[in-house]
């Protein structure tokens, strides 16, 4: 519901754009015109969605209280101009990334992390709201399993023995799964909603954003998902973890030397339970749960008090506008190679990027020259070429493989690789291809009138090299 509040936003300044995933969302990254871009999505540049060839300020806004460097990929955040990193480990291992790689130093804003400072608004308000009937319902402890997703995940390993053991010793649980495993397996989903779906304490919830399950969970079980952060830190309430295999995109994250957050907070924040021993797990949750007070007091509080004096200082920012108004002062700080760019583009862009903007540009009139190619379709059914195309279909072949082959040949290599200027190479670009289609189109022309092709024989019939066919001679049919 948010999301969709969000793109239904009302403002004289706020336009909403909805682009399925596909090849228009591909094409529009590629050539989208914006100062700056803002974007949650890791791994830009890396798949299929690139940098725009134009001059755009990348921003990533974390979203998780996770680390860096090993959940994702190692590479992930490199592409980004300016980071709003949630906390001080964000900072600290995105610094020592750009040291270890040779990167520049780039704008790393202690931004907070909002999620986190709401559900501590919104806890508060929400124990105040619940009233004595809603406690009274809510007899047996209520446990939340919201793991992370992929094949070492709880659901995909474990999940379907875990849920009837908690079901069986009375706990009112909550299935809450990841998108991404009721996109990719949901026949895994579907088995425990099957098998348990008619159980009077059992509760099925699709919806990740939403805080309600939350909010009436008495404990929380997960795996590696970095949501559990959140829910230790915002509710101060005990999570269980059942020790399943790391979840590792980067098989160098060692290097970095930083211990990840995820494996850090976790015998801080409740308790382990190995796959293999899910027996104890209810034990387990009960003494939690028994013990919670001490779980506060204890080495858990220093913890929960360093993220509590960088969520306060987030806070004070006053969220919004002010966050956006310190963001634009520490830009202009910055030494001036490091701002975000003006709004002109600049000459001069990265070989990769005028590659890109090139086969892009080469597609296209390959499209438009093969349509002006249909006109050979008129041509004589009985003469055919070596390819077993036959004569029209040869043309049309020809006529889309020319914008390519020139475009990269004559207009691209050279100038990208001597002169890498958007300015140049567009310049030559579109000036060749508007002679070759100019070229393409009269010999299409003179095909579907006269059956004869452009070449050195014609041009001399034709007068070209004395100008006479530029005076406009070839539209007498009378000509040859």
């Amino acid at each position: 519901m948010r999301a969709i509040l969000g793109v239904s936003r009302q403002h004289q300044l706020f336009r909403a754009i909805y682009i399925p995933e596909g090849f228009f969302l591909t094409l529009h990254f590629n050539m989208q015109k914006a100062d700056v871009v803002v974007l949650t999505m890791m791994d830009l540049g890396n798949l299929q969605l690139k940098k725009s060839i134009n001059p755009v300020h990348y921003i990533y806004l974390f979203h998780s209280l996770g680390s860096t460097h090993m959940v994702d990929h190692a590479n992930s955040y490199d592409a980004y101009d300016s980071l709003f990193c949630v906390g001080p480990h964000h900072v600290a291992e995105l610094r020592k990334r750009e040291s270890m790689q040779g990167m520049q130093a780039r704008n790393l804003f202690e931004y907070g992390h909002p999620r986190l400072e709401n559900l501590l608004v919104v806890a508060k308000s929400f124990q105040l709201g619940a009233t004595q009937e809603d406690s009274a319902a809510w007899t047996a402890p209520v446990v939340l399993i919201a793991p992370t997703w992929g094949e070492q995940s709880i659901f995909n390993t474990c999940g379907d023995e875990l849920t009837g053991l908690l079901l069986d010793a009375g706990f009112h649980v909550i299935v809450r799964p990841h998108y991404q495993t009721i996109q990719m397996t949901p026949e895994v989903v579907d088995k425990i909603k099957a098998k348990y779906g008619d159980r009077d304490n059992f509760e099925y919830q699709d919806r990740m954003g939403e805080s309600d399950t939350l909010f009436r969970s008495d404990i929380l079980i997960s795996d590696w998902s970095a949501m559990a952060i959140e829910y230790a830190l915002g509710l101060e309430k005990p999570v269980l973890f059942v020790d399943l295999p790391r979840r590792i995109r980067n098989p160098d994250w060692q290097a970095l030397g930083i211990e990840p957050q995820e494996a850090s907070f976790r015998e801080l924040a409740g308790d382990i339970v190995s796959p293999q021993q899910l027996a104890e797990a209810p034990e387990k949750i009960t003494r939690l749960l028994e013990n919670q007070q001490d779980f506060r007091q204890g080495p858990w509080k220093n913890y929960a008090q360093r993220w509590s004096s960088i969520s306060a200082a987030a806070s004070s920012w006053a969220h919004g506008r002010s966050r956006v108004l310190l963001m634009r002062k520490r830009l202009n700080e910055r030494p001036k190679s490091s701002r975000m760019p003006e709004a002109r583009t600049p000459d001069r862009q990265p070989r990769r990027q005028l590659f890109r903007w090139l086969g892009w540009f080469a597609m296209a009139n390959a499209v438009i020259l093969g349509l002006i190619g249909l006109r050979y379709l008129g041509g004589s059914p009985h003469r055919c070429n070596t390819t077993g195309l036959g004569l029209p279909g040869n043309h049309l072949y020809q006529s889309s493989q020319l914008a390519g082959l020139a475009a990269l040949v004559v207009a691209g290599f050279p100038v990208i690789v001597l002169l890498p200027s958007l300015r140049w190479v567009k310049t030559l670009a579109v000036l060749l291809m508007a002679m070759m289609i100019a070229v393409i189109m009269l010999d299409s022309l003179l095909w579907s009138q006269s059956r004869f092709h452009i070449n050195i024989l014609t041009l001399k019939i034709l007068g070209f090299f004395k100008f006479d066919f530029c005076c406009g001679h070839v539209r007498d049919r009378g000509i040859v």
